[in-house]
């Protein structure tokens, strides 16, 4: 299973973080689903979560993935880094994301 580090503590706020040991992130055609195998729980991510699981996955910054992420939605970065953060905080509730050595 791959980690997503999230490594850009200036432009998000946020420390590091990774998937939870015990969930599988995968993309099926045009859609992203997570699946936590304990439970057998899938979470289907919207396109931009998706893009930001991906970009992270890529090992891109939070930063770097917000940048990607404006310049293809056309949207203010400071707009983008707010639902990065949203994002993030919503995945780790889910129990899809956790943090680094948590």
């Amino acid at each position: 299973m791959r980690r997503i580090d999230i490594d850009d503590t200036t432009k998000t706020g946020t420390g590091g973080y990774r998937v939870v040991d015990d969930v599988v992130i995968e993309r099926l055609g045009d859609t992203m689903v997570t699946v936590q195998l304990g439970s057998d729980r899938i979470l289907e991510l919207n396109d931009t979560a998706a893009r930001l699981v991906e970009l992270l996955v890529d090992d891109k910054t939070t930063g770097e993935a917000a940048e990607i992420i404006a310049s293809e939605y056309s949207a203010p970065l400071d707009e983008v880094i707010a639902n990065i953060e949203s994002t993030i905080a919503q995945l780790v509730e889910e129990r899809i994301l956790e943090a680094a050595g948590g």
